[in-house]
Order: C-alpha cells, then sequence, then structure tokens
C-alpha cells in the first residue's frame, strides 16, 4: 500500500512539473535558431509538443470574453475572460476541452504569436505546422526574443 502511494505521489509530482506547451515552443524555437545561426526562419509542429488527443487548436487575444470563446468554440465555456498582455490556447477534442494554457505576451519575456488573417487563430490537428520567423523587438533595450508562427497552408 505504501509503494502505491509513494508512486501515485511521484507520478503526480512529475505532471505537475511538466513545462507549459508555450515554454516548450519558444525552448524549442530558440534552440533551432541557434543551431542554424544563419537561418530567418525554422517550421514546427504544434503535434510535437503535446501528448494527448485533440481536433482544433485556438488562440484567442487579450480581453477574449467568455461568451465569445463559447460562440466560437461551438460549446460552453466557463473559464474566466483573457486578461491583458495574455493569450490563451485551447485544445479540442470534439466537445470537449483537453487543454487550456494562458501565456504572456509582455514586452521583456522571450514569446511568441500566432499570426492568422483574423483572430481567434484556429489550427486543426491535421494542419498543426506553421513557419516562425524571429522578429525585431519594437523597442530597441528590448532584449527578448519574439518570433511569429505562420500556419502552412494545407
Amino acid at each position: 500500500m505504501k509503494k502505491i502511494l509513494f508512486i501515485l505521489l511521484l507520478s503526480n509530482l512529475f505532471l505537475c512539473c511538466k513545462k507549459p506547451i508555450n515554454k516548450q515552443v519558444v525552448d524549442q524555437i530558440k534552440q533551432d535558431f541557434n543551431i542554424r545561426s544563419n537561418i530567418d526562419s525554422c517550421i514546427i509542429d504544434i503535434n510535437d509538443f503535446v501528448d494527448f488527443k485533440w481536433d482544433k487548436m485556438y488562440v484567442f487575444p487579450s480581453w477574449s470574453m467568455p461568451e465569445d470563446i463559447s460562440l466560437i468554440i461551438g460549446f460552453k465555456y466557463n473559464g474566466e475572460h483573457v486578461k491583458d498582455d495574455t493569450r490563451r490556447i485551447l485544445f479540442v477534442d470534439k466537445t470537449r476541452i483537453v487543454y487550456e494554457e494562458n501565456y504572456d505576451v509582455t514586452p521583456g519575456k522571450d514569446k511568441f504569436d500566432f499570426i492568422d488573417s483574423c483572430w481567434p487563430s484556429v489550427c486543426e490537428f491535421h494542419n498543426s505546422k506553421f513557419i516562425v520567423k524571429k522578429m525585431k523587438p519594437i523597442d530597441i533595450h528590448d532584449t527578448s526574443d519574439y518570433y511569429r508562427l505562420y500556419p502552412i497552408a494545407p
């Protein structure tokens, strides 16, 4: 019995320590750009960062309200509004949210943003690849890295 409790505690500890998807994405992009310093773009696949079943990924901008999110995903969303300088990633499988994460886009932090023709960005499982371009910071004193992710058309 003690062994089972210990194993359950240990597995929960490892699950809690898993790096958020947005940090995994930034780390991978930075690694790609550092390894091949002469490139100005790379390609990432969102499926490389998730280990759960999903069919759509939504990225909502700051100030998205729960009722607007509900309308877009097609079922009731019970979360809070998206705060300023934040994006919310929702992974959905049919009519169920399987993963949700906020990521900070304030100046001074390494970050990425999904660029699509409209907000929110929507990505389907079978079209999960993006071209990544490294952008120059607007503020010359900002030493953070900023990347834009452009969907690769099917």
